[in-house]
């Protein structure tokens, strides 16, 4: 195989219509590739076929038999939302002409990587240890699909213990490495023995939790070891270091980024170079290596990572941060969700954006129902403000049900949603809602007293930029580009109309609570200034209340902007004066002056001229900083394209470029494999 360190391909045979569809549609390899199921008629330069499954026989033989490289394909140590078993598409894979990672038999390419190249060179050693920190801030695994513990088992890890690491019985790396009843035994009398006093804490498979495996430990579980079989979180049971006691689980590498101290009884490729205690030995593994060094082979030169958003080939940083922002929106759900009061068109759209996080989702306004199901700890009740049975509000105070709220977020669709347009952003919230001043939120809580370093400040910075380049808004309706003719030298303001019984203005505003009142206060208080009216979209187009009649309107305003759209109209104005219309939040992102009347959830922040007061907000924020709290790290965001979470900065590209025309790689590759009813086998 030519070039065969960045293992660049240039013609492949595949043993699978999947493993084909695979590389094919999603960009892993370099270079100019065809690849295709095995045929008499077609002549491949190697042949792959996936780890030691049950095409490997196979594929040796044919390998030998047309005298062909054998490049064997594997899962990546970073490799998706989720598990494999339940369908979950691998972000990285790694690609082997030499033999297989978890072989310690026989030579590897990352055991030869580790053995030979350079992994100290300065940009090697910059991207590991930002990696390294990346992985322990962000939480990264295998999988990263996790809930946290429970109170119960949260205070059995609070005492001192050491981790066993189970494995699937029939596991390849497992069978590699000789395991057999007496290497089980070996490993749970050691684990007893050099800690004594401490409880033992064995952590099943997540393929055995969720019931598709055998466990290879099952047997020599000691009487009094804390089982556990829930699908958690490993930096959870990471956090206090504890011992790590393992065969030959990549948990064992997760522990060597975490800090904690390693025991390996089999033989996986991060044992060895003397960053663990090893039962077995290794002649072939020469050096002594760095944890940032292991950790450039593992993450940085070993695997190969796909954007799930385009299918193109791309980096470890690009598929960390999309992992890191997919676990944030998770991080505080439950295994259940119960979803109250949402209409029938929105539901599918929510079930996919929990469905995606591994949530079991029902809906149901039936009142003993979601009671009932709220006594179970790993059920989340999930409501619409707006149409939230007041009996379930009444209950939840009387019997301490927790609620959480949902909303449609701040850049949500290419259409109104009083017009059926499904949301593309939404917001969970736990403590309130953002629109409702009365009680705090989730949001108004981080941005009273969140963390915002440099890089995401850095980031929110971007994000602004993005938003002015693209002129994206909430709804993105209405005419761009359109001049309005405004007499020269004017100081022009823009009085944003909304719909009158929005809960943000039955909660968030006193004196002026309706479109007429605020248009009429602003021309007595700006009697010179030129005052453009725009109706909110959902009112224009007759579907909310809100409307004021032309002849009203012309006595306070100078022009009624219709169909235009708000940021072509934010370019053309001096000023938004509101009472808690998001309008005035996406003027602040044109660094225009706003002037609430209301108590929106981006006023009292020091960035608007507010006539209320603010009691709860004494924190003073620059525009990234509201900026990151409010479209960051608030908000959900779902790709239409191709089903999946999303970064505020793709929709906005999706939103942006109508990427609806074509479907991407990722969705193309979803669909063929489901239409597939036969695989092709060899003669």
């Amino acid at each position: 195989m030519n070039n065969a360190d960045k293992q660049d391909l240039t013609a492949n045979a595949c043993l699978s219509w999947k493993l084909s569809h695979l590389l094919a549609n999603w960009h892993f390899l370099d270079g100019d590739t065809t690849y295709w199921p095995c045929s008499p008629l077609f002549r491949p330069d190697a042949v792959i076929t996936w780890g030691s499954k049950r095409w490997s026989p196979l594929s040796e033989r044919i390998a030998r038999h047309l005298n062909l490289p054998l490049i064997r394909v594997e899962d990546g140590f970073l490799r998706s939302f989720g598990l494999g078993v339940h369908g979950k598409p691998a972000l990285s894979i790694v690609i082997d002409d030499l033999g297989l990672h978890y072989d310690p038999n026989n030579e590897s390419r990352i055991e030869h990587l580790l053995n030979n190249a350079d992994l100290s060179t300065t940009e090697l050693r910059d991207r590991a240890q930002q990696g390294i920190i990346t992985m322990q801030t962000q939480r990264l695994s295998k999988y990263n699909l996790w809930q946290q513990p429970d109170e119960t088992l949260s205070r059995h890890l609070q005492t001192p213990y050491v981790l066993v690491v189970d494995q699937v019985a029939d596991d390849a790396s497992v069978k590699a490495s000789g395991f057999d009843a007496a290497m089980a035994s070996r490993l749970i009398s050691a684990a007893q023995k050099e800690n004594p006093g401490k409880t033992i804490v064995i952590k099943t498979h997540p393929d055995v939790t969720s019931g598709k495996k055998k466990s290879c430990l099952h047997g020599h579980w000691p009487d009094d070891a804390i089982i556990i079989d829930q699908a958690l979180d490993p930096w959870s049971l990471l956090k206090n270091k504890p011992v790590v006691y393992t065969v030959s689980s990549q948990l064992g590498l997760e522990a060597l980024i975490s800090g904690s101290k390693v025991r390996c009884f089999g033989g996986p490729f991060y044992a060895g170079w003397g960053l663990t205690e090893d039962e077995m030995t290794f002649s072939r593994r020469k050096r002594k290596l760095t944890l940032e060094e292991l950790f450039a082979a593992a993450y940085l030169l070993y695997p190969k990572y796909v954007d799930p958003y385009t299918g193109e080939k791309t980096e470890f940083e690009n598929v960390a941060e999309i992992l890191g922002d997919w676990k944030r929106c998770f991080s505080k759900r439950k295994a259940n969700a119960v979803c109250v009061g949402i209409s029938k068109w929105k539901q599918p759209r929510i079930r996919k954006v929990l469905e995606f996080g591994g949530i079991q989702v029902k809906f149901t306004n039936n009142l003993k129902k979601i009671e009932s199901l709220s006594q179970r700890n790993e059920t989340e009740i999930i409501c619409w403000p707006r149409k939230t049975p007041k009996e379930l509000i009444a209950a939840s105070n009387q019997r301490r049900i927790k609620l959480t709220y949902i909303e449609d977020g701040f850049i949500r669709s290419k259409g109104l949603g009083a017009e059926l347009t499904p949301p593309n952003s939404l917001v969970f919230d736990t403590s309130g809602i953002y629109f409702d001043p009365t009680s705090s939120s989730d949001l108004e809580k981080y941005l009273q007293s969140g963390n915002f370093d440099q890089g995401l400040e850095d980031r929110a910075q971007r994000l602004i930029t993005l938003i002015n380049k693209t002129k994206i808004s909430k709804y993105n309706v209405g005419t761009h580009s359109v001049k309005l003719n405004i007499p020269e030298n004017s100081r022009i303001i823009l009085v944003p109309g909304q719909v009158e019984d929005d809960a943000s203005i039955r909660l968030g505003t006193e004196n002026i609570s309706n479109n007429l009142q605020l248009l009429k206060h602003v021309r007595e208080t700006n009697p010179d200034a030129y005052i453009i009216y725009k109706p909110h979209p959902d009112v224009e187009t007759g579907l909310r209340i809100g409307i004021i009649n032309t002849e009203q309107t012309q006595k306070f305003a100078d022009e009624i902007a219709k169909h235009i759209s708000a940021q072509s109209l934010l370019e053309q104005v001096d000023e938004v004066h509101t009472m808690t219309s998001t309008l005035g939040f996406e003027a602040l992102c044109q660094e225009k002056k706003v002037v609430t009347y209301g108590r929106p959830f981006y006023a009292g922040w020091g960035l608007t001229l507010d006539k209320l007061h603010f009691e709860k907000r004494t924190r003073k924020l620059n525009l990234k900083q509201l900026i990151a709290g409010v479209l960051i790290q608030y908000p959900i965001y779902f790709d239409p394209i191709t089903e999946q979470l999303c970064t505020p900065e793709l929709l906005i590209v999706r939103l942006s470029t109508d990427d609806r025309k074509t479907l991407s790689n990722y969705a193309r590759f979803r669909r063929t494999i489901m239409r597939m009813s036969r695989r092709i086998s060899i003669p």
